[in-house]
């Protein structure tokens, strides 16, 4: 499909084009009709991300309605959404989801910091930073520990997201911008980590900074990057609101 100018017969320019392909697959389909609904809304709740959006649907249909993402990227996104699903007070949480990938916290609010950190493996062994353990002056900052056990039929990112039926409009746009910037393509089709959910609900671990285990700084390191083995579990303090927020 291309846009063109009636009167010249030039393709309009900055405009994607969508080639498809007859398929007789009933899920591909859906897929494809599952974007586009979900285009139609992100234009219609926040217009200004079109432009982005546009893009990735165009890398999308380029690459065959493949996921292309890396599965680090893709179990990471799993544990933050399914984070988010569980929470007793989703809208809450949605509101302070990181807008960047790049961000140093996946969730931040006024005097609050939460990072959520998953893993496939039955150990509860994550990467850290000295940048996010590090005091932050009047801020809470706290950790959940996920444990996301793969199955061969089970949970992804599209299931989780199409079943957040609670979100508003503009908050299910927002969910589905955030994926989208995180991933680089929409949530119907990420599809290849597969897992428990009803497990992973349970491996959720709300905890401090206390209960990471840290390496001691030597004269001259600026900043450090490890793994630790999670075992204990601090409670946060009551005055942390991500407690009341995640219902753990």
């Amino acid at each position: 499909m291309e846009l063109v100018d009636n009167a010249s017969g030039v393709r309009l320019s900055d405009v994607c084009v969508l080639r498809f392909r007859p398929l007789d697959e009933s899920d591909v389909m859906d897929a494809v009709a599952a974007v586009f609904e979900g285009l139609i809304q992100l234009t219609r709740s926040t217009p200004g991300m079109l432009g982005d959006v546009i893009a990735t649907m165009e890398a999308l249909f380029e690459s065959g309605l493949k996921s292309r993402v890396a599965r680090e990227t893709e179990v990471g996104l799993a544990g933050e959404l399914l984070v988010l699903a569980e929470a007793v007070d989703i809208p809450a949480l949605v509101d302070t989801w990181h807008t960047k990938a790049e961000g140093r916290f996946d969730f931040s609010s006024q005097g609050e910091r939460l990072e959520v950190k998953t893993t496939t493996s039955s150990d509860r062994v994550h990467w850290f930073s000295s940048e996010q353990l590090a005091p932050i002056p009047g801020a809470c900052t706290t950790f959940i520990s996920t444990l996301l056990p793969l199955v061969e039929s089970g949970s992804t990112i599209a299931s989780v997201f199409a079943g957040m039926n609670a979100l508003t409009l503009q908050e299910r746009a927002r969910v589905r911008s955030i994926i989208i910037d995180v991933a680089k393509e929409p949530p119907e089709i990420l599809t290849s980590i597969v897992f428990d959910r009803e497990a992973a609900r349970r491996s959720l671990r709300h905890f401090t900074v206390q209960g990471v285990p840290t390496p001691v700084p030597v004269q001259g390191v600026g900043r450090m990057r490890w793994e630790a083995k999670i075992e204990a579990f601090p409670t946060p303090p009551a005055a942390c609101r991500f407690s009341s927020t995640l219902g753990l």
